[in-house]
């Protein structure tokens, strides 16, 4: 099997196209004569043989290549091609509700940067940092509702307190400053409503 420090020694052959340098489950690892390193796997599907490109080393590291061979090898013991559950899982990847909360957060902020005051700016950055990345910063941006937010955010005893709150007209007034926004550039094109539903995340914070 290989190793970081066998990997790292590896030179390639000018004399060849390339060399292969095997590990386990069928992975190897791919020195070109170039000198690129890229994790490769073969296999056979419906009678053809096959090769899937992992990715290149360091980028990709030996233990997650291991993992991705072992997905494979998984795959292909359930009759299913890894090449299209590979792109499928790509594609999910990429929808607009598959983005994670951290990622529309940090884009809903930087749209925001040169209409606000330094002060409310860095004040929305501190909630966000503080209260809310940390619980919803993973999360898919398409499963965020407002029990989903309230659950992760609030403790039991302050759901009460934020639902006051909004009814209020807090909730409102965000609305009506969400209308007001230009989509115009598009900064916020990948993740429809991503403005409202940063306003209501900031609304359900506990006062400070």
């Amino acid at each position: 099997m290989l190793s970081d420090k066998a990997i790292q020694a590896l030179r390639p052959d000018p004399s060849r196209p390339g060399s292969k340098h095997h590990d386990r489950d069928g992975l190897y690892l791919w020195v070109a004569r170039s000198g690129s390193k890229t994790w490769r796997k073969d296999y056979r599907w419906e009678g053809v043989r096959q090769t899937f490109t992992i990715g290149t080393y360091p980028k990709v590291r030996l233990a997650d290549a291991r993992k991705v061979a072992m997905q494979i090898n998984d795959w292909l013991r359930d009759g299913i091609d890894p090449r299209r559950q590979s792109s499928r899982q790509r594609r999910e990847r990429e929808r607009p509700e598959a983005k994670p909360f951290r990622e529309v957060a940090e884009a809903w902020l930087a749209h925001h940067a040169t209409a606000w005051s330094p002060r409310y700016h860095r004040d929305m950055r501190e909630k966000l940092d503080h209260f809310v990345l940390p619980a919803l910063g993973e999360v898919a941006i398409g499963v965020l509702g407002r029990t989903e937010i309230e659950d992760r955010l609030l403790a039991p005893n302050e759901r009460d307190h934020s639902a006051e709150r909004t009814q209020g007209g807090a909730l409102e007034r965000a609305r009506s400053r969400t209308a007001s926004m230009d989509h115009s550039k598009g900064a916020l094109s990948f993740a429809p409503g991503a403005d409202g539903l940063l306003s209501s995340v900031l609304l359900v914070l506990p006062p400070q």
